[in-house]
């Protein structure tokens, strides 16, 4: 009997956390910071603003596919931490992890994100 261990996060060389799918992969960044001072300042103002964390600075976790494949920018970005969800669907394929994302999508969609695949048949 052999016994597979789960795939879990794991550390990357550019300091996110990733989960390695069949042709994709899941990045979890737990808080991401403004690139340069105008970036800072930026979100500094909308969160004083809104009293709403500005996008730059809240922990994301992306659903990324294959280009190839997909035919579209394929980072689909949830704000906030869904590592457990997606440790528990990536065995089952892109298919599941994305029609996880598509059902966060509405609360926890990124604005840095590609919007829902539209469906076609063919």
């Amino acid at each position: 009997m052999s016994l597979e261990k789960k795939k879990t996060f794991e550390l990357s060389p550019s300091g996110n956390w990733v989960l390695e799918g069949d042709g994709f992969f899941v990045s979890y960044q737990p808080h991401l910071t403004p690139v340069d001072e105008l970036s800072k300042a930026v979100a500094v103002i909308a969160e004083s603003i809104t009293g709403e964390p500005h996008p730059n600075n809240l922990a994301e976790t992306a659903l990324v596919g294959d280009r190839k494949q997909i035919g579209i920018n394929p980072y689909f970005i949830l704000n906030g931490d869904f590592r457990k969800e997606y440790e528990g669907l990536v065995e089952q394929g892109w298919d599941a992890c994305y029609q996880f994302w598509l059902s966060q999508w509405e609360d926890s969609g990124s604005p840095w994100s590609h919007g829902p695949l539209e469906v076609t048949s063919g």
